[in-house]
């Protein structure tokens, strides 16, 4: 027990080598998060990397978009961003407007009835929010009567993560495609990426 426990403290401390052939086709995921934000820890990014993992599989959505979209919003970081509100009695106050790596509005938030004070420290429960958000954007602007309306071209559905007006689509849809690999990817991956089961890809380390 004693060696067994030893040998995963030296497994956990190792640093992960994505430039390893080997281990960069088991981890992509995970080796997209270092090149995108080398400051992440290798704990951290191998988390995160699992939960996307799992969570593309099960929503069939690319994982690799998700990081893009992480990477523009709050650079694979998680972190809540906050705003002064003036109310009006004249105060001042601070408050959360975004949550976590995706930076879910607190708006959208109350929407989906969320557990919001769950939502600013779980990284699995982001991540699986994240992809149900997207899943049902993409739902919504793939009907023929939206993608007419919103002028959505075959492809782009996704950018409705970010809002419904055009302008602001195709500025964001410039801004996450430059974290996108340089291979064409879809929002839709049929076959998923090789990537350790959550909770075991950092023992594998």
């Amino acid at each position: 027990m004693i060696t067994y426990l030893l040998l995963f403290a030296n497994i956990a401390m190792a640093s992960p080598k994505c430039d390893n052939a080997s281990f960069a086709r088991v981890h992509k995921i995970f080796c997209r998060i270092k090149v995108l934000q080398p400051k992440i820890a290798d704990r951290e990014a191998m988390v995160l990397s699992n939960h996307l993992y799992r969570y593309s599989r099960k929503f069939k959505m690319n994982p690799f978009l998700s990081v893009a979209i992480s990477m523009q919003e709050m650079s694979l970081r998680m972190r809540n961003r906050y705003t002064n509100v003036l109310l009006d009695d004249n105060r001042i106050v601070s408050g959360i407007t975004d949550i976590g790596y995706f930076q879910i509005s607190v708006g959208t938030a109350r929407d989906y009835k969320l557990d919001i004070e769950r939502l600013k420290t779980d990284v699995e429960y982001q991540v699986a929010t994240h992809f149900k958000i997207l899943k049902d954007k993409i739902k919504v602007c793939s009907k023929p009567k939206y993608r007419k309306r919103l002028g959505i071209k075959h492809g782009d559905e996704w950018t409705c993560y970010h809002s419904f007006n055009k302008k602001h689509r195709l500025s964001y849809k410039r801004l996450v495609e430059r974290y996108l690999p340089k291979r064409k990817v879809s929002y839709q991956e049929k076959k998923p990426v090789l990537q350790f089961p959550a909770g075991e890809g950092f023992v594998a380390l």
